[in-house]
């Protein structure tokens, strides 16, 4: 910028490929991105951008003005990186380890590089349920699946889906099933019923 500053007489074309090169250089150290078109031809695509804009990085006097021309000059060349999905992120990681009895929501969102109050905010807008009632979810559907399909007492039945006890299996299954996990075995119920 200093440079174009100093250049008075520079002929126009040669200040964009002065330009172009600069931001090149800056392309290159801080993102070994493709372009849009799946290319990494930088000179070809910066040579199709307007001049008008290339050229306004000289009346630029401010980092933070820079920063904010090179962030859309470049959002112009480089395609967006592709949005993670952070819902699907956590659910793969609840599938995953919901048999720890000490999961947490922070545990999940430190997993998937998320704010627990975000996916609290997904669980609440994409699923109409809470983290916490999916979780017990997937935790009763296996604790369902083993009282039907295994001889296993009550207390590794809890502990083998994420119930510190088998009295805290008992009070999950009398909130969202109605019976004790004893009495569902009895009844010889399916887990889809």
């Amino acid at each position: 910028m200093d440079r174009c500053a100093r250049e008075r007489d520079v002929d126009p074309r040669t200040l964009r490929n002065w330009l172009i090169g600069q931001l090149l250089f800056v392309v290159d150290v801080a993102n070994r991105s493709r372009l849009t078109d799946g290319s990494t031809d930088w000179v070809e695509a910066c040579a199709r951008l307007p001049i008008e804009d290339i050229v306004s990085v000289g009346d630029i006097h401010e980092r933070s003005y820079l920063y904010i021309w090179l962030r859309e000059t470049l959002g112009r060349l480089i395609p967006p990186p592709p949005r993670r999905d952070v819902l699907a992120l956590a659910e793969a990681y609840l599938a995953e380890h919901y048999t720890d009895p000490g999961l947490r929501l922070a545990t999940v969102a430190e997993a998937v590089n998320a704010s627990p109050f975000y996916i609290s905010h997904l669980f609440a807008e994409e699923r109409r349920t809470t983290f916490l009632r999916h979780l017990t979810g997937l935790r009763l559907q296996h604790a369902r699946r083993l009282l039907t399909t295994s001889p296993l007492p009550v207390d590794v039945v809890a502990a083998r889906t994420g119930y510190p006890s088998a009295k805290a299996l008992r009070g999950a299954f009398r909130r969202h099933v109605g019976c004790s996990p004893t009495e569902y075995r009895r009844a010889g119920l399916r887990p889809g019923s």
